[in-house]
């Protein structure tokens, strides 16, 4: 085994200890024998069966409906002459930095009690619309506008890389919607299926539209349980079922990943002809991909509308040593993530690393905070961190050293292979390929990697309620106290506020995505 497939092994050993040690703590009793006490009566419970449904039900719903978006978009952008390709990956691409919470706030704001349509059409007017923001159609909704450029960014990966000669043959002898739906359709069925599966994982394990909208799911229950009794051994029995069905998930999710979706080698061979949509049909079609933008823009105008009763300037003051805690902890954690993926995976990537660091990404983000509190909450020198910002860096870390690893493999696998052998011919040993060779020429996808690394960490809430330090709240934690105890207007204008900060690596993110597609030919 060679030394840099044992540092990765090394790293990934580090950040799945907490978890599997608090996995054994709950099978422990307070005198240190092993028992199935914490666990007794968890099936049969009729509460836990209605977590697990809810969960499942949340997950299934945000999957269909974020897939058939995103297949929409993909069809109607990768095969049609409608708008170019690369337009819509710049824009799907945008809202994937934006927090689900983020639009819960804004539906709450829009249509929830208190809200413009209350104060438009009345209390009594507005009832009917209440029922729609909160439980789960509310929670359905903002995790879809949040998660289902996923889905159109996989399943748009995959037509790109379908053989361009399977259509061209099918349209000698059928017409356009035909083909799109027994050729190119099918051919996209591997990153479809990626989609649903990612989807389904990232829409069971969200733990914050939940909490805001009062859907009980596993997320929400194991935060309760920690928060309210202090009892991480129940809250990691109740993360048990959730993190069995991930897991099963994840191994059926195996054979698709990066082998199928995430191989995006740039192309010599030209894409099938677009499908002419000429008439009123372009127009309208073009209207449908404006979609994401107004995704974009609709809790923007809901907070500045909302924050216009008290100043920004009071919010920014109220909230800037939150901001600066935040910006820090998103610096410090997306350059780590980054690093990590690079110098401690760059050399040698196995299977295992990588279905390792994808556990860590779809786990319960309340569960990852309290398996962190277990391992680190004790005497000596495992203490040393418990407390500080180093806890919170490290969980974020944990959670989103997947996207890095996620991108580096992807932008790897877009050198041109002639390089890395000229640079093995020369004598050049892993190290020295890929500090001289790899990084500079991946450097552009290596910044996107660590703008979205940046924008995730800084909306992230799960983590951060758990483990912010004393005094040291981010603007996440501060949105989640203001949303259950603050005045509205503060609650909009700090909400605007993190958009702000999401908007700048969002905005610089999309670019540079366009820049290295045009630069690559793709």
């Amino acid at each position: 085994m060679s030394m840099y497939r044992i540092l990765s092994l090394t790293i990934l050993a580090v950040l799945l200890l907490p978890e599997l040690a608090s996995v054994l703590d709950s099978f422990q009793s307070s005198d240190g024998t092993w028992t199935w006490e914490t666990y007794r009566g968890l099936l049969p419970n009729s509460d836990n069966v209605t977590l697990l449904k809810n969960s499942i039900v949340l997950g299934l719903w945000t999957a269909f409906l974020s897939t058939v978006l995103g297949v929409l978009f993909a069809l109607v952008a990768g095969r049609t002459n409608v708008v170019p390709w690369r337009m819509l990956l710049m824009l799907v691409s945008l809202p994937l930095f934006f927090p689900p919470y983020l639009h819960a706030v804004a539906w709450i704001h829009l249509i929830g009690p208190g809200g413009f349509m209350a104060r438009t059409l009345g209390s009594e007017g507005s009832l009917g619309f209440v029922g729609l923001v909160y439980g789960l159609p509310g929670a359905t909704t903002c995790l879809t506008l949040a998660y289902f450029p996923v889905s159109a960014l996989c399943a748009l990966a995959c037509l790109l890389l379908a053989d361009p000669r399977l259509e061209e043959e099918a349209r000698l002898h059928t017409g356009p919607l035909r083909v799109l739906l027994r050729v190119s359709l099918p051919s996209a069925t591997p990153g479809i299926l990626t989609g649903f599966i990612l989807v389904f994982l990232l829409a069971v394990v969200d733990f914050g539209v939940p909490d805001q909208l009062f859907y009980r799911v596993y997320p929400t229950e194991i935060f309760a349980r920690f928060s309210a009794f202090y009892d991480s051994k129940g809250a990691t029995a109740l993360a048990m079922p959730s993190l069995i069905f991930c897991l099963g998930l994840i191994a059926a999710w195996r054979p698709w990943l990066f082998r199928q979706v995430f191989q995006f080698p740039g192309r010599q061979e030209p894409f099938a002809p677009p499908v002419r949509v000429k008439g009123a049909w372009r127009w309208i079609l073009r209207g449908i991909l404006i979609f994401p933008l107004a995704v974009i823009l609709f809790p923007v105008i809901v907070f500045l509308l909302k924050a216009s009763g008290t100043p920004l300037a009071e919010t920014f003051r109220s909230v800037n040593d939150e901001l600066v805690q935040s910006l820090f902890i998103a610096l410090v954690s997306a350059t780590l993530c980054v690093t990590v993926a690079v110098l401690g995976m760059g050399c040698s990537v196995s299977r295992m690393t990588i279905m390792g660091t994808a556990l860590l990404f779809v786990l319960p983000a309340p569960f990852l905070g309290i398996s962190l509190i277990v391992f680190w909450n004790r005497p000596g020198i495992l203490g040393v961190l418990y407390g500080t910002n180093a806890l919170l860096i490290l969980g974020m870390v944990s959670r989103f050293l997947f996207v890095a690893v996620l991108l580096w493999i992807a932008a790897r696998r877009m050198l041109d292979r002639q390089l890395l052998e000229q640079a093995e011919v020369d004598g050049a040993g892993p190290l020295r390929t890929l500090v001289y060779v790899k990084i500079p020429l991946l450097f552009p996808s290596l910044a996107v990697a660590w703008m979205i690394c940046f924008a995730f960490v800084l909306g992230e809430v799960g983590v951060s309620v758990l483990l912010v330090p004393p005094g040291g709240a981010t603007l996440a934690v501060r949105i989640q106290t203001l949303m259950h105890y603050g005045p509205e207007p503060m609650l909009a204008g700090t909400a605007f506020i993190l958009v702000a900060c999401l908007l700048i690596p969002a905005l610089a993110a999309a670019g540079l995505v366009q820049w290295l597609v045009k630069e690559r030919s793709i």
